[in-house]
């Protein structure tokens, strides 16, 4: 027995030689025209215009592939296939033919370029995930299928050791990862009205001759609810409430965000460099879209909110406000727009008004900042 479109579940695997060697789970990126299309203006959805990469380390496997051999890496996407007693599942080797996925791989040469690194076969420790289906109907007078409600929760680990050998000596790197998901769909009036409640979380660290490690989360909250108005009109009405949090710290192959505040504002200095950061946003919307048979046209409006917000630690765990931004945009306008730097300057765009000055003075008090000069 197989899910309808393999279960609401991603996963995008990285295997080399065939053998497991990090996942990633995706965020649930909405476009412009999901849901309903007002919803998105003008603020999008997050992530939506800059799609998000996902690091894995694969630095355990340097004596694997540095060994002159020809090697394979290959990119899978799974979803699940149900089991015969409908409670627990296996993930599929395929999900169809419309998910579009590459990759790149950085290398760092040894400071002897002659030199080739070498080490042990990995140690590969990652079970199959567990998968938890389960769902119930309930029917109507007539027999016919009413509502439907369904789980699905998916929890994976996997670990992957080998001892390295480079002309600075050896170490040990290891590559971790422990995930979970939980998505709940609610279906009532014979499909008419959606609930969907996802929440993703996970834990990637990799460490080694550099350490690195990321702790994210993007729950999402849907209701949708569509109405036949008569002579081939219908309406659509959403709630979208939905995050992304991510905190890293170490040494990341992409930009964090903190990068921008890597200078010398002149002012009050910290003991010691930032070196880990936590970014933290939120959107929550409602929207109706009405279509009109008899002119083959169609109109959306609504009203979504934005906060966002990211901070910066110290070796010690201080944190810093960097930067924060919240706007509201009702019916395809912008009608608050409230920004705030790390140096204590804030700006609030708020319809026609234009003013500048400390956060304490336009938004809120009392509220401590620090003028930060951070050390590369």
């Amino acid at each position: 027995m197989t899910l309808n479109g393999f279960s609401p579940f991603r996963e995008v695997q990285l295997l080399i030689d065939g053998k497991l060697a990090g996942v990633y789970w995706p965020f649930p990126v909405i476009f412009t025209g999901g849901v309903v299309p007002g919803l998105w203006r003008p603020i999008v959805g997050i992530d939506t215009y800059d799609l998000r990469e996902h690091q894995i380390d694969i630095t355990p496997w340097l004596g694997v592939i540095s060994d002159g051999n020809s090697h394979t890496f290959e990119i899978r996407v799974a979803g699940i296939q149900q089991h015969q007693n409908d409670v627990t599942g296996k993930l599929t080797e395929s999900v169809g033919d419309n998910w579009v996925v590459t990759g790149k791989i950085f290398v760092w040469l040894d400071s002897d370029s002659t030199a080739i690194t070498t080490g042990t076969q990995p140690e590969i420790n990652h079970p199959e995930p567990l998968i938890y289906i389960s769902h119930s109907i309930s029917q109507n007078s007539t027999g016919a299928n009413e509502t439907i409600t369904y789980t699905v929760n998916v929890q994976r680990t996997l670990s992957i050791t080998s001892t390295i050998e480079t002309t600075s000596g050896s170490y040990q790197a290891n590559w971790s990862q422990n995930l979970s998901t939980s998505n709940y769909g609610h279906y009532e009036a014979q499909g008419a009205t959606q609930i969907t409640n996802q929440t993703t979380n996970g834990v990637d660290e990799s460490r080694g001759a550099f350490a690195y490690k990321t702790i994210y989360s993007y729950p999402m909250w849907t209701n949708t609810t569509s109405k036949v108005l008569g002579d081939g009109n219908y309406s659509l009405d959403a709630v979208v409430d939905r995050g992304l949090s991510i905190y890293i710290e170490g040494c990341s192959l992409y930009p964090t965000g903190i990068e921008a505040f890597l200078h010398d504002s002149g002012e009050e200095s910290l003991s010691s460099s930032l070196s880990s950061t936590q970014l933290d946003t939120t959107q929550k919307g409602t929207a109706q879209y009405f279509s009109k048979n008899s002119t083959s046209s169609a109109r959306s409006f609504g009203e979504t909110e934005q906060e966002f917000k990211f901070q910066g630690f110290d070796d010690e765990a201080n944190g810093f406000d960097l930067y924060y931004r919240k706007v509201l945009a009702q019916n395809g306008t912008i009608s608050l727009d409230m920004e705030r730097l790390a140096d204590h300057y804030a700006v609030n765009r708020d319809v026609n008004v234009m003013e500048i000055g400390t956060y304490d003075e336009l938004f809120a008090g009392p509220v401590q900042y620090h003028r930060l000069k951070i050390s590369a």
